[in-house]
């Protein structure tokens, strides 16, 4: 298993988002934050929104439509944390859910490309087999950059 850790300042300290990929693919979200020290619920706070954004992540990876797992799943899971605002008077930093889900969008949007490299090699082998001339690709998204 493939683990990663991203450290974010938000308004109440830093928050730590652990994304684990198994076999390449994401697996879970787990989230810590020193936010959990002053507030009794923290922990359970944090913990009940990295189950919920794992159940809803692994579903729209799954799908394999990429315009609608763009469109409908990774967009409206990113609109709802997106500019969330928190009780703290903090101008430094944004509140924790903004900051999930900036580094989600992140995470979404490498994982993505990378998706797109893997079917651009697939192709290309592909047609390395069959001795035919590329088959250029239909959809311009898929086009290598």
């Amino acid at each position: 298993m493939k683990s990663q850790t991203i450290k974010t300042p938000c308004a109440c300290g830093s928050i730590y988002l652990i994304i684990d990929e198994r076999g390449g693919k994401f697996f879970r979200l787990g989230l810590k934050g020193s936010m959990t020290k002053e507030c009794p619920c923290g922990a359970a706070w944090l913990d009940s929104m990295a189950g919920i954004l794992t159940f809803g992540l692994r579903r729209a990876f799954a799908i394999e439509d990429r315009e609608e797992r763009h469109g409908d799943l990774f967009i409206g899971i990113i609109k709802q944390l997106k500019n969330q605002r928190c009780n703290n008077e903090s101008v430094v930093a944004k509140s924790c859910v903004h900051q999930i889900s900036d580094v989600l969008s992140k995470y979404i949007k490498t994982v993505e490309s990378h998706i797109d490299e893997a079917l651009q090699h697939q192709i290309a082998h592909c047609n390395s087999d069959t001795q035919s001339a590329p088959v250029p690709l239909q959809d311009k998204s898929l086009q290598p950059k």
